[in-house]
């Protein structure tokens, strides 16, 4: 009988015990939530500022026409992606267990910023296909003009046999011609559709860092007195104590 009162007396004094380790590890529990929240709240200055900054890049785009101006956007462009790098690298060190929520969003939202600077990157590609397919266009449409105005004239003067050498050149040069112009119309409507892309990811990603309080906040609700009192609510301690005695009995 004694043995079992001893062990009632140790199970009674749980909940005193555990109410003490709560409050001596809540100023813990205090500090890495702090911690963990302004963790969260530079990602989601991050994600703000740089999916505005390589917005700001990709509108340069079109105004590449040359390798002078394709090189001075890739050094403004190397800055922005070096920049986010270095401050992404001393984000989310540790699995934010306090902002589960808000982290998944933010995770989410950083895949998104990355989808965006790909975009861009593609967009890039892509004018300079648009400058090369058009490079010598112009000079190609002067010359057949010319070519044309030649077989003109060999046709005027019923000289048809070499009018007819030159009218097939011309073809060829008018077939080379028109698979230019489609290429670079076509690099044209890619390039287009790649900022389009970044700028839908941009403005998702905008939309999406303005309501992160809403998860922050939920998250927050999920303080560590409400787990515990979680947990204490789901311990039956007459079942407990009566398994015990139970097997003591056994």
């Amino acid at each position: 009988m004694g043995y079992k009162l001893l062990i009632a007396l140790i199970w009674l004094a749980v909940p005193v015990t555990g109410y003490f380790l709560a409050r001596q590890d809540y100023e813990g529990y205090l500090t890495s939530s702090r911690i963990q929240r302004v963790d969260c709240e530079a990602r989601v200055e991050v994600l703000r500022r740089y999916s505005r900054l390589m917005s700001m890049r990709a509108s340069q785009i079109p105004g590449i026409v040359d390798a002078g101006t394709r090189s001075a956007w890739q050094q403004q462009w190397n800055i922005v992606q070096r920049g986010m790098e270095d401050e992404q690298r001393g984000l989310r060190l540790s699995e934010p267990i306090h902002y589960p929520q808000t982290d998944a969003q933010l995770l989410t939202l950083e895949q998104q910023l990355t989808s965006q600077e790909s975009a861009i990157e593609r967009a890039a590609r892509e004018r300079d296909a648009y400058i090369k397919a058009g490079g010598g266009l112009e000079e190609l449409a002067i010359e057949l003009e010319r070519a044309r105005g030649v077989a003109e004239y060999y046709r005027s003067i019923g000289a048809f046999g070499i009018y007819q050498l030159i009218r097939d050149d011309i073809r060829s040069w008018e077939q080379d011609y028109e698979r230019r112009l489609m290429e670079r119309n076509a690099r044209a409507r890619a390039t287009e559709s790649a900022l389009d892309e970044a700028t839908q990811l941009r403005d998702t990603i905008q939309r999406g860092v303005s309501g992160i309080d809403t998860y922050l906040d939920a998250d927050q609700q999920l303080t560590y007195q409400a787990e515990l009192q979680a947990r204490l609510a789901r311990f039956d301690l007459r079942a407990a104590l009566e398994e015990l005695i139970g097997l003591d009995r056994g």
